[in-house]
């Protein structure tokens, strides 16, 4: 498991948004809670740092955001983006790496 600052911001930005929010009923003081940033801390221990050499890759989905994980996979060279998001999921593979969704790679493993 791979991670730049720049998908560490990502990640960050999105737990504030009010429909990530609703789906995963989580409440402001959830987001704003210790152990919900203490999560992300865990992650940043258990992956490996990237040093974020690509900013982004040219627009390749309709949410531009998401082009900063398609840049870090590049930058790993990974065999895998797993994420729940359609843009990236609709993709199917970018640059040699197959986007899935994490039930597929629940089973692949």
């Amino acid at each position: 498991m791979f991670i730049t600052p720049q998908t560490l911001a990502e990640l960050e930005r999105v737990l504030t948004y009010p429909n990530v929010r609703q789906n995963y009923a989580l409440t402001r003081a959830d987001i704003d809670a210790p152990l919900l940033w203490r999560v992300i801390e865990v992650l940043k221990s258990h992956a490996r740092t990237l040093p974020g050499v690509y900013e982004a890759v040219t627009a390749v989905t309709s949410d531009e955001s998401d082009n900063v994980f398609l840049a870090a996979a590049m930058e790993a060279g990974a065999d895998y983006v797993v994420t729940q998001d359609p843009h990236l999921l609709n993709l199917k593979y970018h640059r040699g790496t197959q986007i899935i969704s994490l039930a597929l790679f629940a089973q692949l493993l």
